[in-house]
């Protein structure tokens, strides 16, 4: 019942050897400057470091109540019968309305009591950036904090530096996997190189996995390359990359994938996806091609298709694959999406086709429940029971609030950054001297959905004429964090 197994991130290692060959300069110089031993965790417990909050809080001035989450309640089913797992505890929150440390538990049947899961620690560069992200689990068997199993090293622009992931079992009271990434960045903050590490375990050494680059042109990565480690060479050697092409909107319309022979050294263009959209920007078609190494030519695999509703709404998501025989597209799978009134999951049901019975069959469902301030209350994952013909519960998670009053994390910096016109019509442009270049900006709407997430463009302009008339609250990355401010479209 407790086979809970998570894959997590790791920060703590007893050593780390690698052959660091050809590595690019710039993941050289984060590898020296990121030793593996940064923070010791137990010195944190008196300190109340920051997490950012639970969703986006309205940038106004001044003080604000607000509902915040307090914890989480998980239950898995057995015989249809929901079973408490686990829960998860926010230990305190700051004045900004970041929550800080937090704890999990598991709940122990046999002695009708909580026992410990796992605890969170975060610090900031300031008020605004992430500095450190530590998480750890608990150990049954010494009684005690294990080493850690998440954690992240933001620089001073948010971008991840050192992501190192190991996998704890809560059962066996041990680690089973282990990874480690170093990040490099552009002075536009794009990712261009990543560098992969795997623990082995009998050794606990790190050794090399894969290393990636990407190129960009004004903010839209042009080229994906993958080399990978030969063990017995001592190497890296080329395997895999990918070429991006994007419209006059900046969507991606086409992924060109190339495997390299080693043998020729040659690269072969052997898969190709191609995308198209709607007027509003929305994803309505994705078509996957493989190559025929016999003829040369260009063979359909699968094709999605996605439909929206007035509000841009994802509300079916169709799934196809090709018949070579009859050289026409077969159903597959599909997802179906409803909301309601503010935009807000209500119900995402999934099904897989039944060629020989040509009809739909349920897989899967998930559920969507909200309280009279229009919080999520929970959430639960259905499957469907052939034999009963009715949906049974897999799992569900409960959540549970209370009013916060805190003072405006934007207050500080909301000043520096500039949305105009605001009202808008059919664009809006954004300045500021914190303003980091090409600039990541989500708009949400006042209920939290995301409703368009771009990049800016060297005018700093972002379309917003398919939004429907409302007021939106506009997330723009800056030099000091994330700045939140209100847009009203008419």
């Amino acid at each position: 019942m407790k086979k809970l197994i998570t894959l997590a991130t790791i920060f703590f290692v007893a050593t780390a050897v690698f052959a660091q060959g050809n590595i690019p300069i710039g993941l050289q110089q984060i590898m020296e400057q990121n030793p593996d031993h940064y923070i010791e965790f137990n010195n944190w417990q008196n300190k109340i470091p920051i997490e950012i909050r639970d969703g986006l809080l309205p940038a106004k001035n001044g003080n604000e109540t607000v509902w915040v989450q307090d914890s989480t309640m998980y239950h898995v089913a057995d015989n249809n019968e929901l079973t408490l797992e686990w829960r998860e505890k926010i230990l305190n929150r700051n004045e900004h309305g970041n929550k800080t440390n937090r704890i999990s538990h598991f709940w122990d049947v046999p002695s009708h009591s909580w026992t410990n899961r796992d605890t969170t620690a975060i610090t900031y560069n300031d008020p605004d950036t992430m500095s450190n992200y530590l998480k750890k689990p608990w150990n049954n068997t010494t009684n005690e904090w294990a080493d850690t199993s998440k954690f992240f090293k933001f620089d001073e622009d948010y971008n991840i530096q050192l992501y190192i992931s190991k996998g704890w079992d809560y059962e066996e009271n041990t680690f089973f996997y282990g990874m480690k990434l170093f990040m490099a960045y552009d002075e536009n903050n794009n990712r261009i190189e990543e560098h992969a590490l795997e623990l082995e375990l009998s050794t606990e050494m790190w050794v090399n996995s894969y290393l990636a680059s990407y190129t960009y042109d004004n903010g839209l990565m042009q080229e994906e390359l993958w080399r990978f480690w030969d063990v017995y060479e001592e190497e890296w050697y080329s395997s895999m990359k990918y070429i991006y092409s994007y419209d006059e909107n900046g969507n991606l319309t086409q992924s060109l994938f190339y495997h390299y022979n080693n043998q020729t050294e040659e690269w072969k263009n052997t898969g190709k996806r191609l995308m198209f959209y709607d007027e509003n920007g929305n994803k309505v078609e994705e078509i996957s091609q493989t190559l025929d190494i016999e003829t040369e030519e260009w063979v359909n695999s699968s094709q999605h298709l996605l439909s929206y509703d007035e509000n841009n709404n994802n509300v079916v998501y169709l799934g196809k694959t090709w018949d070579n025989e009859t050289e026409e597209w077969i159903n597959s799978h599909k997802a179906m999406n409803t909301y309601n009134e503010l935009g807000q999951y209500t119900e995402q049901q999934f099904q897989n086709w039944d060629l020989e019975a040509g009809e739909w069959l349920n897989t899967s469902q998930y559920l969507y429940f909200y309280d009279e301030n229009e919080n999520m209350s929970y959430q639960t994952k259905q499957t469907w029971d052939t034999i009963i013909n009715d949906w049974v519960y897999n799992w569900r998670y409960d959540y549970f609030y209370s009013e916060f009053e805190f003072n405006n994390i934007n207050e500080a910096h909301g000043n520096l950054i500039s949305i105009y016109p605001n009202p808008a019509t059919e664009k809006i442009r954004v300045s500021g001297d914190v303003l980091l270049k090409k600039a990541n900006i989500s708009i949400y709407s006042i209920s939290g959905k995301k409703m368009k997430s771009v990049f800016l463009n060297n005018q700093n302009e972002i379309d917003i004429k398919n939004l429907p008339e409302g007021v939106y609250l506009v997330e723009i990355q800056t030099k000091k964090g994330d700045i939140v401010k209100r847009l009203v479209k008419k």
